[in-house]
């Protein structure tokens, strides 16, 4: 048997790809990571929250983007598509990527929820920008709040409906009834 060895696509080859093709991958050092199709559980939640948040936003100075859109890990050779993210409206040096989100939300399912509360949590939370990274159950109310404090990082859970997910940043809350409100699991 003869092993190939996997070839790696620069950063230019990848972005490149990415305009032309139908399916959506991530990029991590030079590897391509399919994007699977998400349930509608994960889709229906992501609206939600993306519709909460565009409730609270001063349109004039953050927008929000959900799933289509990347996001560059420090100008690195790492993009994601997370969920939701929020950033400032002048995050504009790059047309397709987010590069200084205030917030990121991923929507947990069971092909990405060891990416999204290991590799990615540590990837998200050494952006300089980020204020808030949600994970978001799709079985349950269940949302993991990661929040900047400082130079440091603290986290809570949010698991009842009449819960409310304090946003100092933005002087706001949000409702788990919000986000959950509908949702069948």
């Amino acid at each position: 048997m003869v092993l190939t060895e996997e070839r790696l696509l620069t950063i230019e080859e990848y972005l490149e790809l990415e305009k032309n093709s139908e399916v959506r991958h991530e990029f991590y050092f030079g590897k391509l990571i399919d994007m699977p199709g998400e349930s509608k559980n994960v889709n229906r939640i992501a609206k939600k929250i993306e519709s909460a948040f565009d409730a609270i936003l001063d349109h004039k100075i953050f927008e929000t983007f959900r799933g289509e859109v990347r996001l560059n890990i420090n100008q690195t050779a790492i993009y994601r598509y997370p969920n939701v993210m929020i950033a400032l409206i002048s995050d504009d040096e790059d047309n397709y990527a987010v590069t200084q989100p205030i917030v990121i939300v991923e929507v947990l399912s069971d092909s990405t929820a060891k990416v999204d509360t290991g590799k990615k949590l540590r990837e998200y939370t050494s952006l300089a920008s980020l204020q808030y990274y949600l994970v978001v159950s799709q079985d349950e109310v269940l949302i993991q709040v990661n929040q900047r404090k400082g130079n440091s990082w603290e986290f809570d859970f949010y698991d009842k409906l009449t819960d409310k997910i304090q946003l100092s940043v933005f002087d706001k809350s949000i409702s788990l009834m919000d986000i959950y409100n509908g949702i069948v699991f």
